[in-house]
């Protein structure tokens, strides 16, 4: 279909926000935002509905198969921009900018691992392999929580597992850091687009939301399940899975540029990392 300058309107994993201002509310303020068709624009009022409408326990797996029908015409990245721009102007704290279980975040997630395990096997592989058999053969003990140890182990030193804890969440974190390069496309394009939306409204808030996004709605996914995303044959032990659990909450406060306080007093200890 011809657009109004006579020439054929572009299709594909792009979206032009002001054209689908008359089925939400909600507009987008970027100004590199693509274009689409018509018939995609109309597309997009479906999953809006559709979320409204379902129930809390099925969030995942229809956020899950949106992205796959929508990528399956090249319309999943258009489909996050959307999500993204009725989620920031429906937002008035920027505290609560995904932060809750919203259908844009819940896309986010799906998208990205989707598009990104190459990426996320690239990166990741070799530290994940180490720390898991370290960790399921006990040669690793990064338990930080003292209620979690036996107090009577004299083997146990939690000063010593703050930095074994430290040590392999800087792995991690380095490993990630060493693939900026890499992080497909897409991805770029939804930090890009967080940045563009949130930048108008909550200007200190950009930072957090673009490091929720890549950290939170993806590194951190993945590194808790490991054999979801090619990186574990096998689900991890209970000691491999709970240093994967510490690990993450590190990256997490890192990404909110926050420190830990007495909600998780344990978790003090790794406050100089």
């Amino acid at each position: 279909r011809p657009s109004a300058s006579g020439h054929p309107a572009p299709t594909g994993s792009s979206i032009c926000p002001r054209s689908t201002r008359a089925i939400t509310s909600a507009p987008s303020s970027s100004s590199n935002a693509p274009r689409t068709s018509p018939l995609c624009c109309t597309l997009m009022a479906i999953p809006v509905v559709l979320f409204n409408i379902t129930p809390y326990n099925e969030i995942d797996r229809t956020a899950q198969s949106l992205v796959y029908i929508f990528e399956g015409n090249r319309h999943a990245l258009p489909l996050i921009f959307r999500m993204i721009d009725i989620e920031v102007a429906g937002t008035t704290q920027s505290g609560t900018l995904f932060r809750l279980n919203s259908a844009a975040s819940k896309m986010l997630t799906a998208y990205s691992s989707m598009i990104g395990l190459k990426y996320v096997f690239d990166t990741l592989s070799v530290e994940m392999h180490d720390l898991l058999v370290g960790t399921a053969g006990g040669e690793i003990t990064a338990e930080v929580d003292p209620t979690k140890v036996n107090p009577n182990d004299d083997n146990v030193d939690l000063s010593v597992n703050k930095y074994e804890l430290m040590l392999h969440a800087q792995k991690i974190l380095s490993a990630i850091l060493r693939s900026i390069d890499k992080v497909p496309p897409p991805m770029r394009q939804i930090c890009q687009h967080l940045r563009d939306e949130v930048e108008p409204r909550f200007p200190d808030a950009v930072h957090t939301c673009v490091g929720g996004f890549f950290f939170l709605r993806f590194w951190n996914v993945i590194i808790l399940s490991p054999e979801n995303y090619g990186l574990a044959k096998s689900p991890p032990s209970q000691a491999s899975r709970r240093v994967l659990v510490l690990i993450t909450k590190i990256l997490q406060n890192l990404a909110n540029n926050v420190v830990f306080g007495e909600k998780e007093q344990f978790m003090v200890q790794p406050n100089d990392f």
